[in-house]
């Protein structure tokens, strides 16, 4: 005795594969371009600037970017992985970001 069984019907969903790493640099960078560099100054304590209402050194932190270089005319921010692992964190190497002055 053979049973009639119907079989359902197989549905395959597609998704498109996204470069998570680019979307996430992406991500990163829209944020570094809300931050504006008003100057760089010389001060007892060595090179600093003022990025929107703060006034940083190297090694400072300002929005998830850490201060990593001082210019004559630029700032460079890095965004870390291993300290800032939330929803933008799966990636290893560090985002590195330049904030220039205008001329």
């Amino acid at each position: 005795m053979s049973a009639n069984v119907k079989e359902e019907p197989r549905i395959e969903i597609k998704v498109p594969e996204v470069d998570i790493e680019m979307a996430q640099q992406q991500q990163i960078r829209q944020k570094a371009k809300e931050m504006k560099l008003h100057g760089i100054m010389r001060s007892d304590r060595g090179e600093c600037c003022m990025i929107d209402d703060k006034t940083l050194y190297e090694g400072d932190y300002i929005k998830e970017f850490m201060v990593r270089q001082i210019g004559d005319n630029f700032v460079k921010l890095e965004w870390n992985h291993n300290r800032n692992n939330g929803s933008l964190g799966t990636q290893s190497e560090p985002v590195e970001i330049m904030l220039n002055l205008l001329d």
